[in-house]
């Protein structure tokens, strides 16, 4: 090839390479992955009771520094052993329930307050597992602080905290 005709194809392979171009191992793939959860989401997620597992659900323990229940499915019916015993409306566990299903979480970036600071625990269980567990210390304009199962710390708003008091008589009442 003569010279200006080699210049010419030179030319013309440098117009068609882009120096900013990036290299193959950052080529795009060719699957494409689903976007990552909102950090929120997922901390809703651990600290909210799915669907699923409101169906599996046998007990109810709420204990606060001043009393607890502890609230079995036998059967269809939900039942509070012990002298205070009785059973408890239906249409209470449902609410009861559904509260714990519409929970919102957002990350608090809090510490853990000392033991004596929460106010109330709450827990859910299928059998002898846990499905959820939640550890109420103050509540402000941004809503309850919960430390979950996993020591994280969030504050999640739509609790209904007149549904779960820590006295066996309150339940076996009707809403």
């Amino acid at each position: 090839m003569r010279a200006p005709a080699r210049f010419v194809v030179l030319a013309l392979l440098a117009l068609g390479c882009d120096s900013r171009a990036k290299p193959l191992d950052s080529a795009p793939v060719s699957h494409a992955e689903p976007p990552a959860a909102p950090k929120s989401r997922a901390l809703t997620q651990k600290a909210a009771l799915s669907v699923d597992a409101r169906d599996r659900v046998s007990t109810l323990r709420v204990s606060a520094h001043v009393g607890n229940v502890t609230i079995r499915r036998q059967g269809v019916e939900w039942i509070i052993a012990g002298d205070k015993g009785c059973t408890v409306p239906a249409r209470r566990i449902a609410r009861a329930l559904d509260d714990l299903t519409k929970l919102q979480a957002v990350e608090s970036g809090e510490r853990v307050p000392e033991g004596n600071a929460f106010e109330l625990q709450i827990d859910a269980m299928a059998g002898e597992s846990p499905s959820l567990h939640l550890e109420l210390a103050d509540r402000n304009d941004s809503g309850d602080l919960v430390r979950l199962s996993d020591d994280s710390m969030v504050r999640i708003r739509g609790l209904d905290r007149k549904l779960w008091l820590p006295e066996p008589s309150l339940w076996c009442a009707d809403l």
